[in-house]
C-alpha cells in the first residue's frame, strides 16, 4: 500500500509522532497533497526549540518557519546548559516575534538580553493581538551598556 492512499485522518495522526524538522524533511515537496497537509497539522502549532540541536534550529528558522509563521500559537524560547545560544540564534535568523501573528502564548527561558527582544517588547509586541500568555522564566533581559552605565 502507498502512504499516498491513507486517508489524510490518518496522516495528520501519524504526523503527530514525528518531529517537525522531521516532517518537512520526509514530507514537504512530496507533492500539494502532502504540503497541504503539513500546513494543516500546523494549523495551530506548539513550537517548542529545547529538544533541537543547533544544526536542526537553523534548518528549521531558515526553510520552514517562514512558511509557518501564520499558524503558531505556542512558541518557547529556551538557552540553558543543554542548548547554549537556541534563542539569539533563532532571533539572528531573521526572524521576528512578530511575525507569528496568531501567537497566543510565548514563554522565554534563561535568555540573555537580545536587541531583537528588546525591539519586541519596545514595539512588536502590540501586533501580536492574540498574545494573551507571556511567561519569562528565569530571564536577563537588561543591555550590557545599561549595566556598564549604571556602575
Amino acid at each position: 500500500m502507498n502512504l499516498e492512499q491513507f486517508s489524510s485522518e490518518l496522516l495528520l495522526y501519524l504526523f503527530e509522532f514525528i518531529t517537525p524538522l522531521d516532517l518537512f524533511r520526509t514530507f514537504y515537496n512530496l507533492n500539494s497533497h502532502f504540503n497541504d497537509l503539513i500546513l494543516i497539522y500546523f494549523q495551530n502549532y506548539r513550537f517548542d526549540f529545547r529538544s533541537l540541536s543547533r544544526q536542526e534550529l537553523q534548518i528549521i528558522c531558515q526553510n520552514y518557519i517562514p512558511l509557518i509563521f501564520d499558524k503558531v500559537v505556542y512558541l518557547h524560547l529556551f538557552d540553558n546548559d543543554g542548548t547554549p545560544g537556541h534563542a539569539t540564534d533563532f532571533l539572528n535568523y531573521n526572524i521576528s516575534l512578530d511575525q507569528f501573528t496568531r501567537l497566543k502564548a510565548l514563554t522565554l527561558s534563561s535568555m540573555e538580553w537580545h536587541s531583537k527582544i528588546d525591539e519586541f517588547f519596545s514595539f512588536g509586541i502590540q501586533k501580536l493581538h492574540h498574545l494573551t500568555y507571556l511567561k519569562l522564566d528565569d530571564c536577563c533581559l537588561i543591555n550590557d551598556d545599561v549595566k556598564k552605565q549604571d556602575r
